[in-house]
């Protein structure tokens, strides 16, 4: 039911909630983004049951984006500053179309129990793996899942670079795109760079306040509250197999993150369904690297073989069926020649 509250008095109201938040001293996100996205929840819900547009709510929120930015100095070229408006807009968003099933919408669809949702994420992620081995598709799909799959906020994929013992971050949802395939960490960088380091996994609910907190400020990592780390092994056997924990003779693959904007405590079954797909993931990267690695041989192999047989066909090349290097000057030549021409017998010798 429509309220006679205007966008004047909601916008107002927001902009004192988030001053109480980000008061005029501060020069960050001392507690994340969760303040900013309670606050912009509160106030779509509010603009919904006023009966303001979607449109009048999206456009007063922009504005008072703009001026909490204005004042903790945010700008659009800094990734954290992009990633937290994203996240205002997206409270809008969600809890705008929220509110409006009480007036006869349908209501959104119960969701699966945890057990069987982390069943069908696993089947997805194995038949992302298992349908396509080209390793960027297949974490782009992981990442996705994964983060629906734990109800997080953002998922990202980090691979390990074994000569030089760097993180290479190379799939990741709700982090700046522009960071993927651009931002490596050293060994031991942060929380990320620690669970490689010790091989084991790391659940931070309050990442600011964890000791290996390091944030990246190109990847806009420092907008959540919580992260956990876990490290993708590929078991190498030994009698001592903890969970999370690489074991000798175990192979470091890479890092498998999750993080929210809400402090969240995650628990052991949580905890075991990461380190699953952490596992299935080595494996099938393992596979894929493989594959194109064998695939590069193959293209490389079929592409001597095809210049082989063109300096064979050229009528330049020596006899006796040992194919030489044909002279410098027809190089060229032999190596683009098509077939050799046919030659007619001579038959004005005999017969």
């Amino acid at each position: 039911m429509p309220t006679s509250t205007s966008i004047q008095e909601l916008t107002t109201r927001l902009g004192h909630e988030l001053q109480g938040a980000y008061g005029p001293d501060t020069t960050a996100q001392p507690a994340g983004t969760q303040p900013l996205r309670d606050a912009f929840t509160g106030y779509a819900r509010d603009a919904a049951r006023a009966g303001v547009s979607l449109e009048d709510a999206m456009a007063a929120g922009v504005d008072a984006l703009q001026g909490l930015f204005e004042r903790v100095g945010g700008h659009a070229s800094d990734p954290a500053t992009m990633l937290a408006a994203g996240i205002a807009l997206a409270a809008i968003a969600r809890a705008y179309h929220s509110d409006g099933c009480e007036d006869g919408a349908a209501a959104p669809e119960p969701a699966l129990p945890s057990q069987v949702a982390r069943l069908s994420a696993l089947h997805r992620i194995n038949q992302a793996a298992t349908a396509n081995l080209k390793l960027s598709e297949m974490l782009e799909t992981t990442v996705r899942v994964v983060a629906e799959a734990t109800g997080s906020d953002a998922c990202a994929v980090f691979l390990h670079d074994a000569p030089t013992g760097s993180l290479a971050l190379r799939a990741a949802v709700g982090l700046n795109p522009a960071s993927v395939g651009a931002v490596t960490l050293r060994p031991g960088y942060g929380i990320t760079g620690r669970a490689a380091a010790e091989g084991r996994t790391i659940a931070a609910p309050d990442a600011h306040a964890h000791p290996a907190f390091m944030p990246l400020a190109s990847i806009g990592e420092d907008v959540y509250a919580s992260q956990v780390s876990v490290p993708m092994l590929l078991r190498g056997g030994g009698d001592d197999v903890r969970p999370g924990v690489a074991n000798d003779g175990d192979r470091l693959v890479g890092v498998l993150n999750i993080l929210t904007v809400d402090r969240r405590e995650f628990d052991d079954e949580e905890i075991t369904f990461l380190r699953t797909v952490a596992g299935e993931l080595a494996i099938s990267i393992e596979n894929a690297r493989l594959y194109s690695r064998t695939d590069a041989r193959l293209r490389r192999k079929v592409a001597e073989l095809g210049t082989l047989q063109r300096v064979s066909r050229c009528p330049f090349a020596p006899q006796g069926g040992r194919v030489g290097h044909p002279p410098a000057r027809l190089s060229h030549h032999c190596l683009h020649a098509g077939p050799a021409p046919r030659v007619a017998p001579d038959r004005r010798a005999g017969g």
